[in-house]
């Protein structure tokens, strides 16, 4: 199962295409087991900043049978999460893919509200495919992928020899000759070949950087040369400062906050001669630098706008875009990840809607004793407080029903609201315990990012900020 996920977890498919000849491709099928349950497909818009937005949603019907519409312009990895499972498919504009959904297992109050959970990667199979038809190649090829990379990364395969992980390779790749697939899914097995010799070591980065990535074009939405191109290029601009032709690049970051010295600096290494792979390998080090201590984030941040601004490629630029959302997401200074949510009343709230007031938001669950031994402090905040403070609580509950009955029994004075509609919310404020708090000011932007609990003196934290803002 471990080494399922682990191969799994990188496929998402880069898609955001700029060319609008798009095709409609229809998912369909019948479960009755779903009748009534809302079927959310999503995709990535790219493989570094792993943002995600909705492809298409639909209603299973009461007799069974569902269809969703997507449109792309390209082959494109979409998913669901269906109860604990994490199902997907590669579409292919203009098709029809007949899918059969896996045997219906809900996630367990617990497993909802488990910010670690993860579920199980199922490759849905296509009822209208027959062998030769794109997933029913990928999913054989996988399968068997799989089962050597793991023979490798446990040893249990003999390639101390020299050519004997080729040999192999080659035994994997008699089964798929390049006339049983198109040329996504001959790229595919190329780049996870590369792969699998750089994990076993029989390969270098350099070595696979020049065969695989200089003078070839950058395969966006193929999943299999993200991988490897994620695996070689990971922390790059830290190893390449180590090099006597690169340790410029610090001056580059740092002092000048230049994107031309810095492409500059970077051209000295023959595979980065072409404009496009140079770009994306600086997007891919500032996004790396940014989870780093060895550049300053204010210097990264002027380099990602200037590449944002003066990029050629529209999607270097909205890649820049999307990595300077996520990693401002939740800082200090920054607008937090809106969101809009039902209330007790089943009317949907937003940050907006607080706007001129201090938010205090927190996140919390029911079922967490944490959370319902700070909600008398929080009652006496929100009381104490009400003129100028909002406090805002989004409660990860069974259901809608379920946070009405709770607040029936505790009729608390402040605002809660549902996270059903947006389930990601709790990722996306990287909630890991429960409870936990931000600050929000009046103008609508993070204050203090996480805030402390009000048994950690929060009424003290805002005071101080009210304090320096002649608020008080």
């Amino acid at each position: 199962m471990k080494r399922y996920l682990f191969l799994a977890f990188l496929w998402p498919v880069l898609f955001y295409s700029h060319d609008l000849l798009s095709q409609s491709v229809v998912l369909k099928g019948f479960a009755p087991e779903y009748a009534g349950v809302e079927i959310v497909f999503n995709r990535f818009t790219d493989y570094i900043s792993y943002t995600e937005f909705e492809a298409g949603r639909t209603t299973v019907g009461k007799e069974g049978h569902f269809e969703i519409s997507i449109d792309v312009t390209e082959i494109t990895y979409v998913y669901s999460v269906i109860g604990v499972y994490r199902a997907y498919i590669f579409i292919q504009p203009g098709k029809t893919h007949e899918i059969i959904l896996p045997e219906r297992r809900d996630k367990t109050t617990v497993e909802k509200i488990n910010p670690f959970f993860e579920e199980f990667f199922v490759h849905l199979a296509v009822n209208n495919e027959d062998d030769t038809g794109l997933n029913r190649q990928i999913a054989r090829f996988d399968f068997e992928y799989e089962d050597l990379f793991s023979q490798v990364l446990q040893g249990t395969a003999d390639i101390s020899v020299s050519g004997t992980l080729d040999s192999l390779i080659n035994d994997l790749e008699a089964g798929f000759g390049k006339e049983a697939g198109n040329d996504f899914f001959n790229a595919y097995r190329t780049y996870r070949y590369g792969f699998l010799r750089h994990i076993a070591m029989q390969q270098r980065s350099r070595r696979i950087s020049d065969s695989l990535f200089l003078n070839k074009p950058v395969l966006y939405n193929n999943p299999a040369y993200m991988e490897l191109f994620n695996q070689i290029y990971s922390k790059y601009f830290l190893f390449f400062g180590r090099t006597r032709e690169g340790r410029q690049i610090y001056d580059d970051i740092g002092k000048y906050q230049s994107l031309s010295r810095l492409k500059k600096t970077l051209s000295s290494d023959d595979v980065l001669k072409d404009e496009t792979l140079l770009e994306f390998v600086i997007l891919k080090g500032l996004h790396d630098g940014f989870y780093s201590t060895d550049f300053s984030r204010k210097s990264l941040a002027g380099i990602l706008d200037s590449l944002s601004i003066h990029t050629k490629n529209p999607r270097h630029k909205e890649i820049a875009d999307l990595i300077r959302t996520k990693v401002t997401r939740l800082m200090v200074g920054f607008e937090p990840p809106a969101f809009s949510l039902k209330n007790k009343d089943g009317n949907s709230r937003s940050l907006k809607d607080f706007q001129g007031r201090y938010v205090y938001l927190n996140f919390c669950t029911p079922a967490s004793y944490s959370c319902l031994s700070e909600f008398e402090s929080l009652k006496m905040i929100a009381n104490k407080h009400r003129n100028y403070l909002e406090v805002v609580t989004i409660l990860l509950d069974d259901s809608l029903e379920s946070m009405q009955e709770f607040l029936k029994i505790r009729p608390y004075n402040w605002t809660f609201l549902y996270y059903g509609d947006q389930p990601r919310i709790a990722k996306d404020y990287d909630v890991r315990t429960f409870p936990t708090y931000y600050l929000i000011d009046r103008q609508g932007k993070l204050i203090l990012s996480p805030a402390p609990s009000p048994s950690e003196n929060l009424e003290n934290a805002l005071f101080r900020i009210m304090r320096a803002n002649r608020e008080l």
